[in-house]
């Protein structure tokens, strides 16, 4: 049965009443200061074996993050990305194979990817390793994404303790901030145990978490682009 909201012809059930994609910005929004207490963790280099792992974590919590997915990882795990946009987490686009200034036809293959698996376009686009270039940015800008990088890096790529990507996770975060996570490009066991811990730490200190595209919805949720 579908429940109401939901589109008969959308991939098991996900609604379609989620707002349009905000208009694109220019450069690269890293986050700065806000008009609320808002925060956004975002996940990149998945989707892999651990998603299923955090998005239980994220679903215990009733906190919300976005996926910057790699398009060569999305075949097979259809699955877990469909129960992310139906649980209301954003999916952006991370390339298609993770090489530096990917081009058009790369940045096309994986929201293509993305729309066919979930029945949503992505409205975010996180380049690899935080590269750009103006070429980048302006085919980026042109297909209605924004490039998005961030402002709070947990180092989760460099050490999976728990308890240090917790403290690095909260240690800089302020309004406005992008948190770095990943779940995906090696053994991420480490950040799925810390999702539940970094989560409880920014309650505390009184943030809601958000989506990249609800914090760009409000234009005085993050500072002046990068040019």
């Amino acid at each position: 049965m579908t429940s109401a909201g939901d589109d008969p012809g959308a991939p098991e059930g996900i609604p379609t009443s989620a707002p349009a994609c905000p208009t694109p910005k220019r450069g690269v929004w890293r986050g700065s200061d806000a008009a609320v207490r808002a925060v956004a963790i975002t996940f990149d280099d998945g989707p892999s074996a651990q998603t299923r792992a955090i998005l239980r974590a994220l679903r215990r919590h009733d906190a919300k993050a976005t996926f910057f997915l790699i398009g060569r990882q999305i075949p097979d795990r259809e699955r877990v990305l469909r129960r992310a946009a139906r649980e209301g987490h954003e999916l952006g686009n991370h390339s298609t194979t993770h090489s530096a200034l990917p081009g058009k036809a790369d940045i096309a293959t994986t929201s293509n990817l993305i729309t066919r698996t979930t029945g949503r376009p992505p409205c975010v686009f996180r380049p690899p390793g935080g590269k750009t270039s103006p070429p980048l940015l302006r085919d980026v800008r042109r297909v209605g994404m924004t490039t998005v990088a961030w402002d709070v890096d947990t180092g989760d790529w460099a050490s999976q303790l728990p308890a240090a990507i917790r403290d690095r996770a909260l240690a800089g975060v302020r309004q406005g901030s992008i948190i770095l996570m990943h779940d995906g490009g090696g053994d991420r066991a480490g950040t799925a145990r810390s999702v539940s811990a970094v989560i409880e730490g920014l309650r505390r200190r009184g943030y809601e978490l958000v989506t990249v595209s609800e914090m760009l919805r409000d234009a005085s949720a993050l500072g002046p682009p990068d040019r």
